[in-house]
């Protein structure tokens, strides 16, 4: 069920690094912008095979799926066999982080959140961060943003460009996650005057 539209602050990074070019899930699972092309062409490839996993078929199961770092095909086409929904988007996170060097863990102050927007295909469409209290997330073109949420559905670059309506809890997941990388926690790490208050908005 979709909440009333609210009030938020967010805050823009102004810090030395930039991640304007980055896809949200480039940002969330790397913040590397001397890999950000790979990582985008690895989650456009596994998002491929999810939605065909028939090459992958003609493999042997333990084989790393071509052109993944760590799934192997067994492991991608497992993914389809859960249950459609929140059981099959819970995977399916999971199998992301795993991918991109992200150990899914029980607890930890780290989680990775996706919004999977319906009909747009398997993978989330937006990838975004939890720590502390924090939601942070980027789109391509705009700074990396944060917002204080501690559920998850008001991630700010994406309100900032697509309306100030919290996301749709029925399409929204998260997993803990151990750690999360260095070109992401350079943002977060830094200090406070890093961060600029950029909007105070009402939907």
């Amino acid at each position: 069920m979709l909440s009333e539209p609210h009030s938020f602050l967010a805050q823009a990074f102004a810090g030395p690094r930039s991640y304007l070019p980055m896809a949200s899930h480039a940002y969330a699972l790397s913040g590397n912008p001397l890999t950000m092309d790979d990582f985008h062409r690895r989650y456009l490839l596994l998002n491929q095979y999810l939605a065909d996993p028939h090459p992958l078929t003609q493999l042997k199961p333990e084989a790393i799926a071509p052109g993944l770092a760590t799934l192997t095909c067994q492991q991608v086409i497992e993914l389809l066999l859960h249950w459609p929904g929140a059981p099959q988007r819970n995977a399916i996170l999971d199998a992301v982080c795993v991918e991109f060097g992200l150990c899914p863990v029980d607890n930890s102050p780290f989680r990775i959140w996706g919004y999977y927007a319906p009909g747009q295909g398997a993978l989330p469409l937006h990838v975004y961060i939890g720590c502390d209290g924090w939601l942070y997330d980027t789109l391509p073109g705009l700074p990396a943003h944060r917002t204080r949420d501690s559920h998850g559905r008001c991630p700010p670059s994406w309100l900032l460009r697509h309306g100030m309506q919290p996301l749709d809890e029925a399409h929204v997941c998260s997993t803990a996650v151990h750690a999360l990388a260095a070109g992401t926690l350079a943002s977060i790490h830094a200090p406070e005057q890093a961060w600029r208050t950029v909007t105070e908005a009402s939907g």
